[in-house]
């Protein structure tokens, strides 16, 4: 590493290695808002829920369901945790984001698409376990 550097010649004879560059990355989701996050959330936190109501009959089921829980609070508190550490993520308001929307590879998205986009996943699956649950529970 110290042959890249400019001034590796004047660091023959010397421990110490050069100065590092003061770095910062780019934000992680410095366009998506913290309510979009909350969203996601809630979509997990109604999957997780829908688990617990419908299909907790025998101590063998509940602690699946329990398992996945745990799970799920694994899932969310680790980007949580970087988000909030990094400080750079979430600030944009939801109204901004609705308004502007944001940038892809691909090209623009307006607010509500990418904010569809986004959502349709997680709610689809609590829509979906919720309906099973609730027919599993009529039938048995």
């Amino acid at each position: 590493m110290y042959a890249l550097h400019e001034g590796f010649e004047s660091l023959a004879g010397h421990n110490q290695p050069p100065e590092p560059l003061p770095m910062m990355g780019e934000a992680a989701a410095p366009d998506i808002p913290r309510e979009v996050g909350v969203m996601i959330l809630g979509a997990y936190g109604a999957i997780i829920s829908a688990f617990l109501l419908l299909f907790t009959r025998g101590l063998d089921a509940t602690m699946m369901v329990v398992i996945s829980g745990l799970y799920f609070a694994i899932y969310l508190a680790v980007p949580t945790a970087f988000f909030n550490t990094e400080g750079r993520s979430g600030q944009l308001s939801l109204r901004t984001f609705l308004a502007d929307g944001l940038e892809t590879w691909t090209g623009h998205v307006d607010g509500r698409g990418a904010l569809i986009q986004i959502l349709s996943i997680p709610v689809t699956i609590a829509v979906a376990v919720t309906a099973i649950g609730t027919a599993a529970r009529i039938m048995l």
